[in-house]
């Protein structure tokens, strides 16, 4: 059947490490935009926070994960 839509990030630094390069691919099998691209230059103190922040919902998916298979 294949996918319906796939979401991508590539994120790299840029040449001199000032920054962060963000680039976010939204792909649909259907629909009127087949490939939406988004980039973004992110300061580094900014990357930082955007870590933090996906690494403490990674945290708290995995304690509901076990929390759940407890029950």
């Amino acid at each position: 059947m294949g996918y319906q839509h796939k979401l991508t990030l590539e994120p790299k630094s840029s040449d001199h490490g000032n920054c962060i390069l963000l680039e976010i691919r939204e792909s649909n099998a259907t629909g009127p935009h087949a490939l939406d691209i988004t980039r973004y230059r992110l300061t580094i103190d900014t990357a930082e926070a955007l870590a933090g922040m996906l690494d403490d919902a990674l945290d708290e998916a995995a304690d509901r994960r076990a929390r759940r298979a407890t029950k």
